[in-house]
């Protein structure tokens, strides 16, 4: 084997290591590839159905049928409702990523893995290439990329691929750096590419990301002195625009759904997502070292704890960058008098902050004790005033501005530290609790969810930490650098670390569901090989065929499971789960989740769905609830046309159904 394929110093052999760690980390889903899906079928089934949907879509209008470009966004779910895939992430990217696959074998599952293993390699290689840019050092690189492609907070998200998928986000800063460094328009539009395809992935990131992009731009034509550089506006402003451009388009279906109020996420939906400050003590229950030892404030997506190696890590980094760059900025001329004192009041105001931070993980208990009152909010504003303490400092004293800067090094690890900070705060949303307890009222996430588009229709603000998990990787990065300068014995401390925080975020074997083989009994009628021929003689219906199928409406389970079902025939749902529900499907969900309670009522929902055959998987009821449901259907005047095992297809009476009159006349 050639050398450069397994040397980690290079991209080509780290990505070969990332590639085989993914395999290893994830196993054993590499030996069911085409049948088996990590976690759960919930949202992973969704996903892939997004995915099918958008593949399929993309090879007709390859083959020159303008009509899948039209009907994009009125995907087969929730029959009658438009623009059905707005009603979750649309996957795009990902969905690019897997067409020459799809194209290939039409195998789902096989492309959902691929795409599942790719975040892992991809998010690892970008972070490689970032801080071996930043640092200078390969060994440093490989492990910040072991740090990030296998980050703890990853591997609790196994089942949200959208979430996974935050592999462009590093490539985004390193592109960016590149260009700043060599001044080639060519690394500017790496960057540009790459933050519409993470743009395109997640519309979390897209909310969350982007601003720290801007906000690093920021600090390069800052530290480097060229915000009068007519050039380098002109570069930035066009990479900017093209974003835009590809980005906007995609937002517009999303735009129209807001209008209808559909996607607003309520106040108290953000707050039971948010994280807690204990959250990042609290790690994956999943995790085989840290998930039995590290349940300190467990709650739904809140297990945050980053591991013991990155942060001892980036803690060195910081403390290393420090003293590297207060000893280049040695040259600067002292402080004046006046500037002396007030950088003593900014000195108090940085203890006042420090203070704050404190009482965060304190408590109650604590805060009463020096007379702070949480219920005020008045942590906020102890950090508030922190942070005017830094301004400050770093205006009162020139070598502090250098500081800032990065020394004559301008190695931005100042920049990814108060970006770090930044994604934690921003992560506990709209009120900083602590074990629970609001510590703080005024935030900033609360202001960008009243104020700035797009926050208010984002659930779950801990959804920071991914970015936090980023930035704290790259600051590990650092001391990683620090650490393999010392020689061999350097590279062997970095290797073993790496290995340790493996074990720290490792979870295999990882829980695999097979789909259509039945492995998980709960399952096994929807996804049985009778099931699976009812479904191939579906695809034989006429196309404006549209499908009705009981049981309805058990989100996620059941629904989900059709939604994938139809990629064997991409008929029209009226079920359906997504992220949002249009308002037609739920005015009919309780008639048709119990349609026995109410046998007339059940029937007008059936038929006010626009439903021309109805799905009946009798096995997937108690009871004799599913022969009932079957009889129920056949007294109405529906008529069986088809029954494999416990599943049944009826065809439903035409006269009777609302849009009955323009198929016999014709339209």
């Amino acid at each position: 084997m050639p050398r450069r394929l397994v040397n980690p110093d290079s991209a080509l052999g780290a990505s070969v290591w990332y590639t085989a760690l993914a395999c290893v980390m994830t196993w054993p889903l590499v030996r069911h590839l085409g049948t088996g899906i990590a976690e759960n079928l919930a949202d992973p089934l969704l996903n892939a159905w997004i995915l099918g949907w958008d593949a399929r879509s993309f090879l007709q209008i390859l083959q020159g049928h303008l009509g899948a470009l039209v009907g994009f966004w009125n995907a087969n779910i929730f029959y009658p409702a438009p623009l059905t895939l707005a009603y979750s992430e649309h996957l795009v990217a990902q969905a690019v990523q897997i067409l020459p696959v799809y194209a290939a074998t039409g195998n789902l599952i096989l492309c959902y893995n691929l795409l599942f293993l790719s975040t892992f390699v991809l998010s690892a290689l970008g972070a490689f290439l970032l801080v071996r840019e930043l640092s200078g050092s390969a060994p440093a690189g490989f492990l910040a990329g072991l740090l990030y492609g296998f980050a703890l907070y990853r591997m609790d998200h196994l089942s949200h691929v959208q979430v996974l998928s935050s592999q462009w986000m590093p490539l985004v800063l390193f592109g960016v750096r590149r260009y700043f460094v060599t001044r080639r328009p060519r690394a500017l539009a790496g960057a540009a590419l790459a933050l519409v395809a993470q743009n395109l992935s997640c519309g979390y990131y897209l909310v969350f990301f982007d601003p720290f992009v801007a906000a690093y731009v920021l600090y390069e034509v800052w530290t480097r002195r060229l915000f009068r550089d007519r050039r380098t506006w002109i570069a930035l402003v066009s990479a900017g625009a093209f974003v835009v451009v590809l980005t906007v388009p995609f937002l517009l279906p999303y735009l129209v759904l807001r209008q209808q109020g559909i996607g607003l996420r309520a106040p108290g939906a953000v707050d039971e997502f948010a994280a807690d400050v204990y959250g990042y003590l609290t790690a994956a229950p999943g995790l085989r070292f840290w998930g039995p030892r590290l349940q300190t404030f467990p709650r739904g997506e809140g297990a945050l704890f980053f591991g013991v190696v990155p942060i001892v890590l980036a803690m060195i980094g910081v403390a290393v960058q420090g003293r590297r760059a207060w000893r280049a900025t040695a040259g600067h001329a002292p402080p004046t008098p006046d500037r002396l004192v007030t950088g003593v009041a900014a000195a108090v105001a940085i203890l006042a902050g420090a203070t704050a931070v404190w009482v965060l993980y304190a408590g109650q208990w604590v805060s009463a004790l020096i007379f702070i009152d949480p219920a005020l909010g008045r942590v906020s504003n102890y950090l508030a005033v922190a942070a005017i303490g830094l301004l400050g400092l770093a205006a009162s004293t020139p070598r502090v501005r250098a500081l800032v800067r990065g020394g004559d090094h301008h190695s931005a690890a100042a920049f990814y530290a108060f970006a770090l900070a930044g994604a934690v705060w921003l992560s506990f949303g709209r009120r900083v609790r602590s074990m629970g307890y609001v510590l703080s009222r005024e935030t900033v996430y609360d202001w960008l969810y009243r104020y700035v588009p797009g926050f208010d229709g984002l659930r779950v603000p801990s959804r920071y930490a991914m970015l936090a998990a980023l930035f704290l990787a790259v600051l590990a990065g650092f001391g990683a650098a620090a650490i393999a300068r010392r020689g061999r014995v350097g590279r062997i401390v970095t290797l073993a670390l790496g290995v340790l925080f493996l074990a720290e975020s490792a979870r295999m074997p990882l829980w695999l569901e097979a789909v259509w083989s039945g492995v998980d009994p709960r399952l096994q009628g929807t996804f049985s090989p009778g099931a699976q021929r009812m479904y191939e003689f579906v695809n034989t219906l006429p196309a404006a065929a549209v499908i009705v199928e009981f049981p309805f409406g058990e989100r996620p389970g059941r629904d989900t499971c059709y939604m994938y079902a139809s990629t064997l025939h991409w008929r029209r749902l009226v079920n359906g789960y997504s992220g949002s529900f249009p308002l037609s499907y739920e005015a009919i969900e309780p008639a048709l989740t119990h349609p026995l309670e109410d046998a007339a009522h059940g029937w007008q929902a059936t038929l006010q769905s626009g439903a021309t055959h109805a799905i009946v998987h009798e096995s997937l009821f108690s009871g004799g609830e599913g022969k009932a449901t079957s009889d129920w259907l056949r007294k109405a005047g529906a008529r069986e046309i088809m029954a494999v095992g416990s599943h049944r297809l009826f065809a439903l009476p035409a006269a009777a159904r609302p849009d009955a009159a323009r198929e016999t006349t014709g339209r």
